[in-house]
């Protein structure tokens, strides 16, 4: 799932379960920057400003950052203060569009999806171990699973969390990200050929994928209370992308860099 782990919504997963919750009905808002890739494996970076909600009912019910793995979701969590928790959401990721990068010039623009999520978390005191799927509804887009490791440092003023995780996903998976078909390779020759700026040689040429690893990422979120409803909260996060995977013309970069920061205001 590309973006999504992405991802855009970096800003959260940490906060929402590190605060204990003070009322039936929690709300956080706030503003963020991000510097990201538009995608896995691009090359063009997009800097922009973006609104945080949250919303947490009873610490169970949730509408906001996906907890498990795209982008946004409406969920249920059990409490995540408990040794095991179990998580399920209905999440949403965007759309590719063209002219988010260059080298997806002739691929069509690819819509919204939707995915079902599933997820299971087992707490070591500080330390977790998270294992989650996902089930995309439209596009045949196939599953994607990550196994993830936390640890994490809390204090009066100061949170710091580090992650490091593993992403499997199905040959539909792989193909709806960086597949290119017969035709799509065909109208992009047919673009080069004609001397479209947008596409280089390396570009060229169809790619069918297969199931496995698909990478192995890393990050580091920082929060620090400035009050008890003020907080900044910054990440930072990278993603190696494995071999079989940078074999697609659409990679240009298989290690990829994320940075975002917010300050968020909770209720």
């Amino acid at each position: 799932m590309q973006l999504g782990r992405f991802q855009i919504l970096l800003l959260m997963p940490l906060f929402q379960s590190s605060l204990s919750a003070e009322g039936p009905l929690n709300a956080t808002v706030g503003i963020g920057v991000v510097d990201m890739p538009f995608f896995d494996g691009a090359s063009d970076r997009r800097v922009m400003a973006m609104p945080i909600i949250n919303l947490v009912y009873k610490n169970s019910l949730y509408l906001g950052p996906s907890r498990l793995g795209t982008m946004g979701a409406i969920g249920y969590s059990s409490d995540q203060r408990k040794r095991w928790v179990f998580m399920g959401e209905l999440g949403y990721t965007i759309p590719r569009l063209e002219r988010h990068a260059n080298h997806y010039t002739g691929m069509g623009d690819r819509v919204e999806n939707y995915w079902v999520g599933i997820g299971m978390q087992r707490n070591f005191g500080n330390s977790y171990l998270k294992i989650s799927s996902n089930f995309g509804l439209k596009n045949d887009s196939g599953y994607f699973g990550t196994i993830a490791f936390g640890h994490r440092l809390i204090s009066d003023r100061w949170i710091f969390e580090f992650t490091e995780s593993v992403t499997l996903s199905d040959s539909r998976n792989v193909n709806y990200d960086f597949g290119i078909s017969e035709a799509q390779s065909i109208k992009r020759l047919d673009l080069y050929n004609n001397h479209d700026n947008r596409l280089d040689a390396m570009d060229l040429g169809s790619f069918r994928g297969t199931g496995g690893i698909r990478d192995i990422s890393a990050s580091a979120n920082v929060v620090y209370r400035i009050s008890n409803n003020f907080n900044v909260i910054t990440n930072f996060s990278g993603k190696y992308l494995t071999k079989k995977i940078s074999e697609s013309p659409l990679v240009r970069n298989r290690t990829s860099l994320s940075v975002s920061t917010g300050l968020l205001y909770r209720f």
